[in-house]
């Protein structure tokens, strides 16, 4: 995640007026391996488990995708109720604060998810 996030700096250093599509592209690729930890944690949680266990797992995955899209949402109804009829990738300098807002809320939200699963399967 660290080098990530210096390529999401270095992007926007080096492409300032891309700075939205630095963040976007930091976004999903924080999606990408969010999704990617939580079914490898999971995998390595619920090994060897009963049947009624690996029910269990179905359920969290679903619940935990389900938390996702809550919280892309909410944050995509912020932006959106600032700015009516607009996305956070429409252009305008007027958008341009709110976007990165809710890129960055995002980067955030998915980064601590990221750290809170790897905790789970921290050695110790």
């Amino acid at each position: 995640m660290p080098t990530l996030e210096k390529e999401v700096n270095q992007c926007i250093k080096e492409n300032s007026a891309e700075e939205l599509n630095c963040r976007k592209e930091y976004y999903h690729e924080l999606q990408f391996w969010e999704t990617e930890v939580f079914n490898t944690v999971l995998e390595i949680a619920f090994e060897n488990k009963t049947e009624d266990e690996k029910n269990v797992f179905i359920k969290k995955q679903t619940e935990w995708k389900d938390s996702t899209y809550w919280y892309v949402a909410k944050t995509m109804k912020e932006f959106k109720d600032k700015h009516p009829g607009k996305f956070v990738w429409d252009k305008g300098a007027e958008l341009l604060p709110d976007a990165r807002i809710f890129y960055q809320k995002n980067a955030k939200f998915y980064t601590d998810r990221i750290s809170y699963l790897l905790s789970l399967v921290k050695k110790k």
